[in-house]
């Protein structure tokens, strides 16, 4: 791939140290497949160091004049208060990386001296598809520059994190504008003011139970608080977003009495607590008879989405399971696509059904790809892992998003709490997982062409 290390870096996150444990952090950030940096500093700004990642193995650390592994053993023995995690331009090449986030973690902590690798006992990993092979190059080094290059490498998969422990985090933003989520996630209707055509975005797989509803609640947030003024609209009549949310009693209509007839769409938009998303529900307590329907609905889904798109920056459609009847009517329909697949053996398959369901779309029909998210991602899963390496290794083809979602409790939480998973502890805690997803809206408003405040995301996020 050509060399765009001349592209500005893009700001993920920040927050502080004394509420959040550096190891936590790197895990999280670690989880995902992006060239990240993680830089450390102290209240006044001064920087302390920096540590690079990229899909679970530390790349490279500086600190003051030290490099590698003991500038790693000396930024976690040195007091830092504030972080500042980056997505990086991808380099032509890469270092041979320090180790596996997790090795460095338990000998950092225990306290052991790492032993350097020889160059007679590393191994370069395999290098992926969409990265050209390395070759040397001269580069200046500061602690925000991209590391330099040395022998090749680059890690395949990510590496196996241990579970991290819950951290405590600031509320996300004005006090008290997240206060009764529960009591009033759903409110009255709020006509939409947008001028200009957003983009519509089908969340889709051939497989039910991968995470379509998940992905596309929690991906929505993370838009929102970007800035980005987002619509979930539930096409789903089965898995439905109510039943997520806990709020399935508290709507009487929904998207599919719209396409009845029924009214329209903004008569069925819901306000939730943050003011940049809103959501449209599949339907109320009884199904209208156009959801049992098995007739083609393109041209009402098409009617019902241009006018979505009006209201919004970025409206996401979480389709039902498989590639046909619905979702191919909602495909039809939309601008772009994201697929969804479960980071197990079947996955393969299941992106080849994807790729086959779209081909089946007349071509002035099919929407872009945007990419596909890996979900349920289980790093200490042999099976998991050996699946991940072969949607990896088709990469090109299949356009992988970088951030993959693993599996975590935190979901199972949130889901019986009925909130996203960001706010699923009562406590105003914020698991760590929920960080990924403001990684995939990071890489979703660069594929989409969003232009999102992400400084005012991050003003209002972890401060």
């Amino acid at each position: 791939m050509p060399d765009d290390t001349t592209k500005p870096s893009v700001l993920v996150m920040t927050g502080k140290l004394s509420e959040f444990c550096l190891p936590d952090v790197l895990q999280v950030v670690a989880m995902s497949r992006q060239y990240t940096s993680i830089e450390l500093r102290r209240a006044d700004g001064r920087a302390v160091g920096v540590i690079w990642l990229k899909a679970g193995r530390v790349i490279d650390a500086r600190c003051d004049r030290a490099g590698g592994r003991a500038a790693l053993r000396t930024l976690f023995a040195t007091s830092s208060d504030v972080f500042v995690v980056e997505r990086l331009p991808e380099p032509t090449e890469f270092p041979t990386p320090l180790g596996s986030l997790s090795s460095l973690l338990m000998e950092v902590v225990a306290g052991a001296r790492p032993s350097e690798p020889t160059p007679a006992a590393a191994v370069p990993a395999p290098t992926p598809a969409h990265v050209a092979p390395p070759r040397p190059t001269a580069r200046s080094v500061s602690l925000r520059a991209v590391p330099p290059p040395s022998a090749p490498s680059a890690p395949p998969i990510p590496a196996s994190p241990a579970p991290p422990a819950p951290a405590p985090t600031p509320p996300l933003v004005t006090e008290g504008e997240w206060e009764g989520w529960d009591d009033a996630l759903l409110t009255k209707t709020r006509p939409g003011t947008g001028t200009t055509a957003g983009v519509a975005v089908a969340v889709a797989s051939p497989k039910g139970g991968v995470g379509k509803t998940t992905i596309t609640l929690n991906l929505a947030l993370s838009m929102a608080q970007r800035g980005v003024r987002t619509l979930i609209i539930d096409a789903d009549i089965n898995g439905d977003l109510l039943s997520l949310l806990s709020a399935r009693d508290r709507v009487a209509r929904g998207v599919y009495d719209v396409l009845g007839g029924s009214g329209q769409l903004e008569d069925v938009l819901r306000d939730t607590a943050h003011p940049n998303l809103r959501l449209a529900p599949a339907s109320g307590p009884e199904l209208p008879a156009v959801a049992l329907d098995r007739g083609a609905q393109v041209m009402a889904w098409r009617a019902l989405l241009e006018r979505a798109r009006h209201l919004a920056d970025l409206v996401l459609i979480d389709c039902p399971a498989g590639m046909f009847d619905t979702t191919a009517d909602v495909l039809a329909s939309c601008t772009h696509v994201i697929g969804v697949l479960q980071a197990e053996m079947v996955a393969t398959r299941s992106a080849a059904m994807f790729e086959r369901g779209l081909s089946a779309l007349p071509v002035a029909e099919r929407p872009a790809v945007l990419g596909m998210v890996v979900n349920m991602f289980q790093g200490r899963s042999v099976a998991s892992l050996e699946a991940f390496h072969l949607l990896t290794s088709d990469e090109p083809r299949r356009a992988l998003f970088e951030t993959t979602i693993p599996r975590s409790d935190a979901f199972a939480l949130a889901s019986l709490t009925g909130v996203p998973v960001r706010l699923a502890d009562s406590k105003g805690q914020a698991p760590p997982v929920a960080w990924l997803f403001d990684m995939l809206a990071s890489e979703l408003c660069d594929r989409a062409g969003l232009r999102a405040p992400v400084a005012a995301t991050v003003s209002s996020f972890l401060r």
